[in-house]
């Protein structure tokens, strides 16, 4: 769990067990607290290669890789291979992520998914006659496994299509 994360569900849960709390934190003081703390306060969370986990993680990517600059995925059934930069247009932490499938059980109480979604230069990416890719990759990591994203598909206006599973690679 990154130091944001754990700060966060720190706060989080005294607001809870005492709601005064929040009444009490100056605004200057939450903000100092929660907004001001950067969202990737760990970059490394992102970058890296990550390994589909999954038969259809599998067919459509395969692994991602990621530096500071570009995302590359490798041929597969339904994509031919990119390498295309990336820039990141958001970043969030909640107890679920847009896209989440309704099934996902509940089973790990507190947990929280920091979210982080890509916008990629898919006009850079070969289509021909294979799927073009997604423009926007919401990378969403769950606080207890950092090492694991669920990456959401998401149209030009947000809306969400796929749910995939990926973990990263050591």
């Amino acid at each position: 769990m990154s130091a944001f994360d754990l700060k966060r569900t720190l706060i989080l849960r005294m607001i809870d067990y005492k709601p005064w709390v929040r009444s009490v934190l100056s605004s200057a003081v939450w903000y100092a607290l929660i907004v001001a703390t950067p969202a990737l306060a760990d970059d490394d969370q992102l970058i890296g290669v990550w390994i589909a986990d999954g038969r259809a993680s599998e067919a459509i990517y395969g692994k991602f890789t990621i530096t500071d600059t570009h995302i590359s995925w490798p041929r597969t059934n339904n994509l031919r291979s990119c390498t295309t930069t990336y820039e990141i247009v958001s970043t969030e932490t909640g107890d679920t992520f847009l896209g989440e499938f309704p099934t996902h059980v509940r089973s790990v109480k507190d947990r929280l998914y920091r979210t982080v979604t890509v916008k990629i230069a898919v006009e850079k990416c070969p289509s021909g006659s294979f799927r073009r890719p997604s423009p926007l990759l919401q990378f969403s990591f769950p606080s207890d496994r950092p090492d694991f994203a669920y990456v959401v598909e998401r149209d030009n206006a947000g809306k969400p299509h796929s749910e995939l599973a990926f973990r990263k690679s050591r």
